[in-house]
């Protein structure tokens, strides 16, 4: 029943908001894949960026580490949790230098993918700036736990759309 229910879903978003309606709905739509797309993509990208520093400091098995980094950094704030064993791992291995050195350029690097490029990723494929896609994606997943990270970028996009629309000389 995808079909039908697309089908109502326009209908009803073109009698509630107009002729406009089903403009917003697709808005909406390319908002969550882009933010899916974007977080998964900034995952990857800081998990493989970790490995270099996983490589050349030695730690054991690092490939699984890049793996468990990549899956925790789909979950907000929990890559620091996977680079605190690898780091750990490090330690009991090579020492305490090359463990503070892992998780000195990793919490680096987390950080820039977490609050910069997350954000201008997820922005971007929502049209909306940087402050306002930081902001709707820590504030709706403050209030709405996981699901806020995905849903906040969406609703702020279509909201903005909205207030464009309904705040111009033209309507």
């Amino acid at each position: 029943g995808g079909a039908s229910l697309a089908d109502q879903i326009m209908i009803f978003s073109r009698k509630v908001v107009g002729d406009s309606g089903p403009n917003h709905i697709l808005q909406l739509t390319k908002a969550i894949r882009g933010t899916v797309t974007g977080v998964v993509m900034v995952g990857v990208i800081q998990g493989l960026a970790i490995a270099v520093p996983l490589v050349i400091l030695h730690c054991p098995h690092p490939a699984l580490f890049v793996f468990a980094i990549i899956v925790s950094s789909l979950i907000p704030f929990c890559s620091p949790l996977a680079l605190a064993l690898a780091a750990s791992a490090t330690f009991f291995a090579h020492g305490p230098v090359s463990a503070i050195i892992l998780l000195s350029i990793g919490l680096v690097v987390i950080f820039a993918a977490d609050h910069v490029v997350k954000p201008k990723l997820v922005g971007h494929s929502t049209e909306l700036g940087f402050l306002s896609s930081m902001v709707s994606i820590l504030g709706t997943l403050k209030v709405l736990g996981l699901i806020g990270l995905f849903v906040g970028p969406a609703l702020f996009s279509v909201a903005a759309t909205l207030w464009k629309e309904f705040s111009s000389e033209n309507s």
